[in-house]
């Protein structure tokens, strides 16, 4: 790796960086997806830097994030106080903040009292009360599967996989919970890939995608869809964080293509995580995903080279076009380690 400026520039990006996510996190805690960012970025970063508190701290950091979007953000944001979630933000702000302060004048006891202080914050998880939130009422006239879709939707302030926040969710798991309903969807993937096979596209195998947290998805129709479409799969497994064994399967070959097959696109990060994974063996051509949210994802995913393919849309389901994120190109986070 060819290294465009020095470590001490590097660090000193690092610090002020760290200083600016805690400060938006106290001035904007309705925004948390810098945290996300940052403990996503920060171990590359530290094993570049080779500095061995930033190593701890970014481990440390991932593991309470990776935690906080498991049991908080996602698929149970719906059930957690706003005015908690905003509470844990800020205190999270807070000690970002004088953690990067502490790294600058190098005081090992203060560095270490903040990585304290996270931790009796991370303790408090588990205590957060529940709240109400409202389903979508299915209408009378609706086809089974809009109904099913219907019955699906949380409308709730809900904080994405993503970072990015919304007024609405799409919990795909309650469906597999109805054997209708899995039935139905595995019919679904099945006869888009089909359809896909007969226009001519190249397609080897099929990759399902065994997530950090968030909703289990179509890993759980992987035997379903396989046996449909006669196509063998295997598993990428993003919550590995070294090589060996982040793709399970029998083998892969270099001049295969594959097809990742997922439920819910937002920012796409998901994918491309699973792409970036799979192109170190075999090639990554296409994404077939149930519901595209129509945010930007499918730009990002096509700028790498990824064509989507979708089995639904917003506006199929009842949802206004949303706005589109800006997925790419974070002013915090101006320098890819990677």
């Amino acid at each position: 790796m060819t290294l465009l400026y020095s470590k001490r520039a590097m660090l000193d990006d690092l610090y002020h960086t760290l200083d600016a996510v805690g400060e938006r996190l106290v001035t904007r805690p309705k925004e948390p997806r810098v945290l996300k960012l940052a403990a996503d970025r920060l171990p590359a970063l530290s094993q570049v830097i080779g500095n061995k508190d930033l190593v701890l701290l970014s481990s440390y950091l991932k593991l309470l994030t990776d935690d906080l979007w498991f049991n908080v953000m996602t698929d149970n944001s719906g059930k957690v106080s706003i005015k908690q979630r905003d509470s844990l933000m800020k205190n999270i702000g807070y000690v970002l903040r004088d953690l990067s302060s502490s790294l600058q004048e190098k005081k090992i006891a203060e560095i270490y009292a903040c990585y304290a202080r996270l931790g009796a914050i991370w303790s408090e998880v588990p205590k957060l009360r529940g709240e109400s939130f409202q389903r979508g009422t299915p209408k009378a006239r609706d086809d089974s599967i809009t109904r099913a879709d219907k019955k699906a939707l949380i409308n709730c302030e809900n904080v994405l996989s993503s970072g990015f926040k919304s007024k609405w969710n799409y919990d795909i798991d309650t469906r597999l919970c109805r054997f209708r309903d899995t039935e139905e969807l595995a019919n679904q993937y099945v006869c888009k890939i089909n359809a896909l096979l007969k226009m001519g596209v190249r397609i080897d195998k099929l990759a399902f995608i065994d997530k950090d947290y968030g909703p289990v998805g179509t890993i759980a129709l992987m035997s379903s869809i396989t046996a449909g479409t006669k196509l063998d799969s295997l598993i990428v497994r993003l919550r590995r964080r070294v090589p060996i064994g982040q793709i399970k399967c029998e083998k892969t070959e270099k001049d295969e293509h594959l097809l990742i097959v997922s439920d819910v696109l937002t920012t796409g990060d998901g994918i491309l995580k699973a792409a970036e994974i799979l192109r170190k063996t075999t090639k990554v051509t296409h994404a077939l995903v149930y519901l595209d949210r129509d945010q930007g994802g499918r730009e990002r995913l096509e700028h790498a080279g990824i064509v989507v393919e979708t089995i639904r849309k917003p506006g199929e389901i009842g949802i206004e076009k949303p706005k589109p994120f800006p997925v790419i190109g974070d002013e915090l986070f101006p320098i890819d380690p990677q």
